[in-house]
């Protein structure tokens, strides 16, 4: 299958908050403009087509759509698609986020 958005993988911790029912926190594991993938969602129950609210570590906060749940993964479709920077802000921070803290350069020399 060929996709129409490039995916990239991802490592960052995430809460997906469905309207009126409880929580559930998992990892987001892969982004495109337009969509997302989760796991380590547990038993969390979702079903296609509920809208659902994306929380990411930095505070930002994105609308999406469940495509698809299975197995304790879940796919989303994005409300508003992200913009070329807006995603390529969201890989720097993941990259930043998921550094090893001896590889940061202002820890690097004990500054």
């Amino acid at each position: 299958m060929i996709r129409a958005r490039r995916r990239y993988a991802m490592r960052l911790p995430i809460s997906l908050c469905p309207d009126g029912r409880k929580s559930a926190e998992g990892l987001l594991i892969e982004i495109s403009q337009e969509g997302a993938r989760i796991s380590c969602l547990g038993d969390w129950s979702c079903h296609a087509g509920e809208r659902v609210s994306l929380s990411l570590p930095d505070g930002q906060d994105m609308d999406a759509t469940v495509r698809w749940t299975h197995d304790g993964l879940a796919g989303l479709d994005l409300t508003a698609p992200l913009h070329c920077n807006e995603l390529s802000d969201l890989l720097a921070f993941n990259r930043d986020f998921t550094a090893p803290k001896a590889a940061r350069p202002e820890q690097r020399y004990g500054t």
